[in-house]
C-alpha cells in the first residue's frame, strides 16, 4: 500500500484528526506529491479545530522513474543504517543494477534534508556541488563571523529565471539569515572539483557534510598548492 490513513491527536488541543501517511511515492502515478516533499507540506498536520500545525516526520521513498532517481527518506538510525548498506555498491544485486544504471540514489535522516535535496534537483543543479559549495559557505561564515549564531543551513531557490540561490542560515530550528549565490559560484566550484566528485560521488548514496569534508580533504592532498 502506498500510502494509509491514521488517527492523530493534536498535541495543542487535543483533538482527534487524520492524517495520510505515505509508505512510498511514485512520482509517475501522483506527480503533485513532488511539490508537497519539496515544501514539506507532506510532513505537516494541521488541526481541524485549532489549526496548530504540527510536524509528523516518517520513512518514505520517493521513486522517480522518468528522471532515474530514487530517495529514501529513513527517520531512525537502524532504519537508514540499513538502506545505506542496501543501496550502496556491494549491497544488493538490485541496488548495483540500479547504480550500474544510472539512477541516482539518495538516503536522508531528515524531512528538512529531504526537501532541501528535492529543491535542488528542482532547480536542475547537482547535490553533490550543492553539498560542496554549502560546506564552503558554511566555513566562511564561521571563520568570518565567530559570534554569528547558527548551526546549519539549507540550500533555498530564489529566482530560477535570474539563476539566484541562498543558503538559509538555521539556528535551533529557526531562520536567523541568507547567504546569497549565483550560478556562477556553483559552476566554478563544479568545474574545480569535478574529477573529485565523480571519484566520491559514483555510487555513494548518502551526500552531506561528512561526505563534503573528505572531498575537500582529498583535494587538498592532491593539489596542496591551491
Amino acid at each position: 500500500m502506498a500510502s494509509k490513513s491514521i488517527d492523530i491527536k493534536c498535541p495543542e488541543c487535543g483533538a482527534s484528526g487524520r492524517f495520510e501517511i505515505w509508505n512510498s511515492i511514485d512520482l509517475e502515478e501522483n506527480p503533485p506529491l513532488e511539490e508537497k516533499a519539496r515544501s514539506g507540506a507532506l510532513f505537516r498536520y494541521a488541526c481541524p479545530e485549532c489549526g496548530i500545525i504540527t510536524k509528523v516526520a516518517y520513512p518514505t521513498l520517493i521513486h522517480d522513474s522518468a528522471n532515474k532517481r530514487m530517495i529514501y527518506l529513513a527517520t531512525d538510525k537502524e532504519m537508514f543504517d540499513s538502506v545505506v548498506h542496501q543501496y550502496s555498491y556491494g549491497g544488493s544485486s538490485a541496488a548495483g543494477g540500479l547504480l550500474e544504471g544510472d539512477y541516482m540514489v539518495r538516503v536522508v535522516k531528515t524531512v528538512p534534508e529531504l526537501s532541501e535535496l528535492l529543491r535542488i534537483i528542482h532547480a536542475g543543479l547537482d547535490d553533490r556541488v550543492a553539498a560542496l559549495l554549502k560546506l564552503f559557505v558554511f566555513q566562511e561564515v564561521s571563520d568570518n563571523n565567530p559570534d554569528y549564531e547558527f548551526d546549519n543551513l539549507y540550500f533555498m531557490d530564489r529566482d530560477e529565471s535570474e539563476r539566484e540561490y541562498f543558503f538559509e542560515l538555521q539556528y535551533h530550528g529557526e531562520t536567523v539569515g541568507q547567504i546569497s549565490f549565483d550560478r556562477t559560484a556553483y559552476n566554478n566550484m563544479e568545474k574545480m572539483f569535478a574529477d573529485s566528485i565523480e571519484e566520491h560521488g559514483k555510487g555513494c548514496v548518502v551526500i552531506n557534510a561528512q561526505w563534503a569534508g573528505d572531498v575537500f580533504e582529498d583535494y587538498g592532498k592532491k593539489h596542496p598548492n591551491n
